[in-house]
């Protein structure tokens, strides 16, 4: 995963994914999308936007694959909240 803002590429044990928010459209499967809240191992706090399923921008098994990374290697609780800044 880079950010081009930071210039810096991220491993999956780089990231804590803590929050996930789905949103649907009424009707057209077009407008479904996910936002992931995450926070990097220098406490910067940023969010990652994709289309949902079929219409992600990411294509082939990479993206869901650092995404399931960044949940299960990181050793820390799901219920976990960022720090207060």
């Amino acid at each position: 995963m880079a950010s081009e803002k930071l210039g810096k590429v991220y491993q999956p044990d780089d990231l804590l994914l803590f929050q996930t928010f789905r949103f649907e459209g009424d009707s057209d499967p077009a407008d479904n999308s996910v936002l992931y809240l995450v926070e990097d191992t220098q406490g910067k706090i940023s969010y990652i936007l994709d289309a949902y399923g079929a219409y992600s921008d990411h294509e082939g098994p990479e993206f869901d694959d650092f995404i399931k990374k960044s949940l299960l290697t990181t050793g820390k609780a799901r219920s976990y909240l960022p720090k207060q800044h």
